[in-house]
C-alpha cells in the first residue's frame, strides 16, 4: 500500500554529480524547502548506492506547503536540469506502507 506525501517531490534522472546544494538552488526557486532538524540543512535526500556511495540519479525534496510541491511538478517535470541535458521526471512522492503500518525508507515515483 502507498500513501502520498503532498509536500514532497520525487525526482529522477538527475546527473551523477548532483549535490544537495544544487538541488536546493534549482528547486528552491519554486518555494521554501523545509529545514531538516537532523542535519541543520534543507530537507533534501539524494539516493546513493549502499556499496559504492555513488548517486543513483534520484532524490526527494520537501517543501513547506503542498502548493509549492504541486507547482514544482508542473514546472520541472520533463524539463532539463541546469544545462546537463538530463530530462527530469518529477512527481509527488509516495511512501510504501509495510504490513505492520510502518513506512518503508524508500519512495516510489508517483503518477
Amino acid at each position: 500500500m502507498t500513501s502520498l506525501n503532498p509536500t514532497q517531490i520525487y525526482i529522477s534522472n538527475l546527473p551523477e554529480d548532483i549535490t544537495e546544494e544544487r538541488l536546493v538552488d534549482f528547486f528552491g526557486t519554486i518555494g521554501e524547502i523545509i529545514d531538516d532538524k537532523k542535519t541543520g540543512g534543507k530537507k533534501v535526500w539524494i539516493y546513493r548506492d549502499k556499496t559504492t556511495g555513488m548517486t543513483k540519479g534520484d532524490a526527494t525534496v520537501t517543501y513547506h506547503d503542498e502548493g509549492n510541491a504541486a507547482n514544482a511538478v508542473k514546472t520541472f517535470d520533463g524539463k532539463v536540469f541546469e544545462k546537463t541535458g538530463n530530462i527530469l521526471a518529477v512527481s509527488i512522492a509516495q511512501r510504501t506502507v509495510k504490513k505492520d503500518n510502518r513506512y518503508s525508507d524508500s519512495y516510489n515515483q508517483g503518477e
